[in-house]
């Protein structure tokens, strides 16, 4: 079993931009559906019954979890802070609305992460392929939020050459009093893309021993959130026991190979990944933590690991 307290629950996959970091819209082979209110709340009473280390949930995934086609979304999110959990949400902020932030304050979410990864437009349409009205309104939920709420906002910004790295000042300077501010440079979806550079110098990442739990939109289980099209699935929490999960064959082999560095002799999407290169440089600035501390943190709940 994983040393966590948190279970991250993916609830959509479908998302309206286009990032140019992001393989959303051009590798991603997993049906694009939300997930029911009735399995996200099995889930959520079988994590209950089944791991009561667990405090945090975190909505998130591959797919943008306000999208309008989960009209349940805020039915979620209140039945899990109702069972007892901190809640955490992630989003491009796009389909967030005032009445929606307010919402989200009255069921005591414990902070929303919003990638904007940029402030001005012509930059922030390279990035995602969004049209002015949707920046706008971007723009306009983060500025209410700063102004008229005490919501715990974190902003994440994704430097990409060529584009947007000139704003770093700017967007230092423009959120200097907001809660959290994240500026990286982008990564490589396991080996997607070639954003971060070197040769692989660690045996194991630490997934197999300190990751949250993974649970995808069709309930099944995969070790790590990088892994979008679910090629390394752990097993199903909807017809087996997170117990029986990590005791099977599969996660016992993955952590074999992290724990004795032979991920090269495997076909597992981690013998490549770029979380097993050197990521000293890969923060850009934070507002809230050392560089050193902030790499020994999860990125949602911001746990130690």
């Amino acid at each position: 079993m994983l040393n966590t307290n948190e279970v991250r629950i993916e609830t959509n996959t479908e998302c309206m931009y286009a990032c140019v970091f992001c393989p959303h819209s051009t590798k991603f082979i997993r049906k694009q559906e939300q997930m029911s209110i009735d399995t996200f709340k099995f889930i959520i009473d079988k994590i209950k019954k089944e791991l009561p280390n667990i405090t945090d949930i975190t909505i998130s995934g591959f797919g943008e979890a306000f999208h309008v086609s989960d009209w349940t979304i805020l039915d979620k999110i209140r039945y899990g802070k109702d069972s007892g959990y901190k809640v955490h949400t992630l989003s491009n902020g796009y389909y967030l609305s005032y009445p929606k932030v307010d919402e989200l304050i009255e069921i005591g979410v414990e902070d929303i992460r919003i990638s904007l990864h940029s402030i001005e437009y012509e930059s922030y349409r390279k990035i995602t392929k969004a049209p002015l009205y949707q920046f706008n309104n971007v723009m306009w939920n983060i500025k209410y939020i700063i102004e008229e709420t005490d919501m715990n906002l974190i902003l994440t910004f994704d430097i990409i050459p060529g584009i947007n790295d000139n704003e770093i000042e700017q967007i230092k300077n423009r959120y200097d009093k907001v809660a959290t501010i994240e500026i990286w440079k982008p990564h490589n979806w396991v080996d997607t893309y070639n954003f971060r550079k070197g040769e692989i110098i660690k045996n194991t990442c630490g997934r197999p021993w300190n990751s949250p739990y993974q649970i995808q939109v069709d309930g099944t289980v995969n070790m790590c959130c990088f892994d979008y099209n679910g090629k390394l699935l752990l097993g199903d929490f909807l017809n087996q026991t997170m117990k029986e999960i990590f005791n099977d064959n599969v996660f016992l082999d993955l952590k074999k190979h992290h724990k004795n560095g032979t991920l090269e002799q495997t076909n597992y999407i981690c013998k490549n990944c770029d979380q097993r290169k050197d990521q000293t440089d890969i923060i850009i600035y934070n507002n809230k933590f050392k560089k050193n501390d902030r790499l020994n943190r999860t990125s949602t709940n911001y746990a130690k690991i």
